[in-house]
C-alpha cells in the first residue's frame, strides 16, 4: 500500500524493520511494547528512524550500542621512511649479549602531535628469537650526533616499554610494540632508545633503514657481557646516517 493512502488510525496497519548494521537484533532499534508500523533509516551517521505512517507522531532516534574499543587499540598511524636500506644495529644488536641505540626523529617526520602509544620496527632478514628490551623516548634539542659520546642521557621515567619482542623470519614484517604508558609527542624532535638486555648473543637480525645525510643514529655493541645503564651511556658509539624505518602508533584520544 502506497503511504500515502494510509490514515490516522494508528491501531492498525502493519510494521517492517530493516537493519543495515550486520548481526543487529530488531530490538536495538525499535521497542518490542511500542505500536510503531514502518520505519525506515534516515541514511544519517546516527541510526536515526522514523515512523513514515505518521511521522509527525512518532518520531524517534533509538539509541544503538557500537563496538567497545578494545584497549591499546591502535587509532592512528604514521610511517616514518621507506625502508629502503636495512642495518644489523638499529634498533637492536643481537649478535652481541647487549646493545643500545638512539635515534632522532624530527618534527618533520611525525607530521602531528599525541599520545604516541606504541611503536613498531620492520624486519629486512632475521632469525626466529626473543629479546628481552626497553624502550625510552623523550623530547630532544639535537637534530643529529656529532660525536661518539654525544649520547642522550634517558631519564627513567622516560621509559615506556620494559619487556619481550618475538622476532620471526619473516621479511617486511612489522614488530609491534604496545607501550605500558603512552608518550606525550608534543612537536619538536624526538630520539628513541632501545637497550636490548637480553644477555645471550645470536644470529644478525637486519632491520629496514633509511640512509639520511646525517647522523641521527648511534649505538654501542660491546662483545663482552657487561649490562649499560641507559642514563649514562658514558662509552664511545659508533656514528651511522642509517635510521630504521618505523611506525609510530597514535592514541585516539
Amino acid at each position: 500500500t502506497n503511504p500515502g493512502d494510509w490514515t490516522n488510525d494508528h491501531n492498525t496497519g502493519w510494521q517492517f524493520i530493516a537493519s543495515p548494521v550486520k548481526g543487529a537484533k530488531i530490538d536495538d532499534f525499535v521497542p518490542t511494547y511500542s505500536d510503531y508500523d514502518l520505519y525506515k533509516f534516515d541514511g544519517s551517521k546516527r541510526l536515526s528512524w522514523l515512523n513514515h505512517k505518521d511521522e509527525n507522531i512518532y518520531d524517534e532516534e533509538p539509541e544503538v550500542p557500537g563496538e567497545p574499543e578494545e584497549p591499546g587499540e591502535f587509532q592512528d598511524t604514521v610511517i616514518v621512511g621507506n625502508g629502503e636500506n636495512k642495518s644489523m644495529a638499529l634498533p637492536i644488536y643481537t649478535s652481541n649479549a647487549y646493545s643500545i641505540s638512539q635515534q632522532i626523529y624530527t618534527t618533520e617526520d611525525i607530521g602531528q602531535t599525541g599520545n604516541i602509544i606504541g611503536v613498531s620496527f620492520k624486519l629486512n632478514q632475521s632469525y626466529i628469537c626473543t629479546r628481552s628490551i626497553e624502550i625510552y623516548i623523550q623530547h630532544t634539542a639535537k637534530e643529529s650526533f656529532n660525536d661518539e659520546y654525544s649520547w642522550e642521557s634517558m631519564a627513567s621515567e622516560s621509559k615506556v616499554y620494559d619487556g619481550d619482542i618475538e622476532i620471526s623470519e619473516t621479511a617486511n614484517e612489522w614488530i609491534d610494540v604496545i607501550f605500558s604508558k603512552p608518550f606525550a609527542y608534543t612537536g619538536g624532535n624526538m630520539v628513541i632508545c632501545v637497550y636490548d638486555k637480553t644477555n645471550n648473543s645470536y644470529n644478525a637480525t637486519y632491520f629496514c633503514a633509511d640512509e639520511l645525510s646525517e647522523n641521527k643514529s648511534i649505538y654501542y655493541a660491546p662483545y663482552f657481557s657487561n649490562p649499560i645503564n641507559p642514563s649514562n651511556v658514558a662509552k664511545s658509539g659508533k656514528l651511522t646516517n642509517l635510521r630504521n624505518q618505523i611506525k609510530l602508533s597514535f592514541s585516539g584520544n
